[in-house]
């Protein structure tokens, strides 16, 4: 229901059903720009995939095993997401062996069993989504890990991934793997996809507009088709990021608003800044920026965790606090409510093993943005372009904002703060 394809997506999920239907001996790869809907496309692959594993009246067909990286605790580093597919692989092939401790070990289990428990009665569909997403803990992202050529037929393995970029490489690193032993040259274009950016901008809105029960007048539409054909020759107009973050902004206008003043005809790092300045206007400039940079700097951080800290913050405090003041001088939980409550679409809950759920970005774009925004560009000063003006004086400034929130997390987290470090 919340899928909306057409002929861009139909396209590259062709190509990826094609790879699935028949024996290969190699790894599939779907790559894209960040915002293109690699993940899109790969949850239509996941589903598809399961019902074709069903066999009518005779219940499942081998296993389709799905990993979307980065998006919890147990997928964002390569050892935690191998046990869980080992646990998975377990129960589905009916194995007793342990789960070694020592990564080497877990990793060599991990190539037997996906490479050898498989068989013809009971095929295995691996598809890893956001290779690019885990961490470089055991030498996650450079995938030594991961078998790519020399598969068995009973083995259908996809994976997706960012183009290189200067904090990983994965897949130059598969295109390596694939050229040795796979084609020469041609392999990387043999054996992957690149989801094309989307053919049909206007549909897909409209249909984001629908799942939320909105339309808007002529004239609006009209704004975001002239904002989609200035965004004509970078393509940006046509991914999925733009789309999404174009359909909330217009969920939020009434019929007889017009065209508001919010940014359409710009890229997706300068509608992010937009968002965050709006709500800087909104809910208080102290708050936002101390919620945002604790949410930027850690793998996640629970609400609870978040009305804390704020109130460990005399600056986000005074600011509540402007006109009186409390017995007890400690932010009100509404505020992080009613700040995660506005940025919901743009975020992501995930469990920490403890029964907590922990808010990050769900999107790499947004995080790149708030490093820059919040921090002067320190680590991210590519996120948003040059014409927005970062002095060199702002880099160390950010340098002294990010090192004093590290040490804030630091002292909350060991205890300082509560006396019992």
């Amino acid at each position: 229901r919340t899928m909306c394809e057409t002929a861009s997506t139909a396209s590259s999920r062709a190509r990826v059903d094609s790879f699935l239907s028949a024996p290969a001996g190699h790894a599939f790869v779907v790559f894209g720009s960040s915002g293109s809907g690699k993940t899109f496309l790969m949850s239509k692959v996941v589903v598809e995939a399961a019902a074709a594993n069903v066999k009518a009246g005779s219940g499942w067909k081998g296993c389709v095993c799905a990993r979307f990286l980065g998006t919890s605790a147990a997928s964002s580093a390569v050892r935690p997401l191998l046990l869980s597919i080992l646990r998975q692989l377990k129960r589905v092939y009916g194995k007793e062996e342990a789960l070694p401790v020592e990564f080497v070990d877990i990793a060599i289990l991990f190539r037997t069993a996906v490479t050898e428990w498989p068989s013809e009665a009971q095929p295995l569909t691996l598809l890893l989504d956001s290779l690019d997403q885990l961490d470089d803990t055991d030498a996650g992202r450079r995938l030594e890990w991961l078998p790519i050529t020399n598969l068995p037929p009973y083995l259908r393995l996809v994976v997706s991934t960012l183009p290189d970029h200067a904090d990983f490489n994965c897949l130059s690193r598969i295109h390596t793997v694939l050229r040795a032993t796979e084609g020469g040259e041609n392999a990387l274009e043999n054996h992957s996809g690149e989801v094309e950016t989307i053919s049909e901008p206007i549909k897909v809105l409209e249909h984001i507009l629908a799942l939320h029960g909105r339309k808007v007048t002529e004239e609006q539409m009209g704004a975001v088709t002239e904002a989609l054909a200035a965004q004509a020759d970078s393509k940006e107009g046509s991914s999925v990021l733009w789309l999404r973050i174009v359909a909330q902004k217009l969920i939020a206008w009434r019929s007889f608003d017009g065209v508001r003043h919010a940014v359409l005809a710009s890229t997706v790092p300068e509608m992010i800044v937009d968002l965050l300045e709006n709500t800087e206007r909104k809910h208080g400039r102290f708050l936002v920026n101390a919620c945002f940079a604790y949410i930027t700097l850690t793998k996640g951080v629970a609400e609870g965790e978040l009305l804390h800290l704020i109130s460990l913050d005399d600056d986000t405090l005074a600011d509540v606090y402007e006109w009186w003041v409390p017995p007890l001088r400690t932010a009100p939980p509404l505020l992080t409510a009613r700040l995660l409550l506005d940025w919901h679409p743009y975020m992501t809950l995930r469990g920490d093993g403890s029964g907590a759920q922990l808010y990050s970005w769900y999107h790499r774009q947004f995080w790149e943005v708030l490093q820059s925004h919040l921090f002067g560009g320190v680590d991210a000063g590519s996120a948003v372009s040059s014409s927005q003006g970062t002095s060199v004086e702002s880099f160390g400034a950010g340098a002294v904002r990010r090192r004093q929130r590290h040490l804030e997390l630091a002292d909350y987290f060991s205890g300082v703060l509560a006396g019992v470090a």
